[in-house]
């Protein structure tokens, strides 16, 4: 009784226009995106739909139980969130049909990255994750 006598007076989130509109986005397609600059690149980054973490999965299945993993999983989800590189597209398809090859091939550009470059960007991207699980909380506190 005491606690739920707490929750209710514990103040309700207001959340701002740009919060609101988020939420519509959000409830629709949990879309984020964020614009980073790591060593003077400007890198764009949005989640990831269900269709590009399966495609993840389908990358590193040859790792699982390795220890390249953990390394194979990071690259692939950067190669899948980045958009842009300075405003270049990372790989552009020549064709529709080539829409199911383009997170592999992001992923093969990144192969000759170095891990220090990849865990920047993969920690640029889990901040984007972890604001995006944020605002979900408080869109579910000014839900009642």
């Amino acid at each position: 009784v005491e606690a739920e006598a707490e929750r209710e007076t514990e103040e309700e989130p207001e959340l701002t226009d740009e919060e609101e509109n988020e939420a519509v986005d959000l409830l629709v397609a949990g879309k984020r995106d964020k614009i980073v600059r790591i060593f003077k690149r400007v890198i764009h980054l949005q989640t990831l739909t269900i269709a590009e973490e399966l495609k993840i999965s389908e990358i590193t299945k040859p790792y699982i139980g390795s220890d390249g993993w953990g390394r194979a999983y990071r690259t692939a989800v950067v190669a899948a969130a980045i958009r842009t590189i300075d405003g270049e597209l990372l790989f552009n398809p020549l064709s529709k049909s080539d829409f199911d090859e383009i997170i592999p091939k992001k992923y093969q550009k990144l192969m000759d990255w170095y891990p220090l470059g990849v865990d920047q960007v993969y920690n640029e991207y889990r901040e984007m994750e972890l604001e995006l699980a944020e605002f979900v909380k408080k869109l579910g506190k000014s839900q009642g």
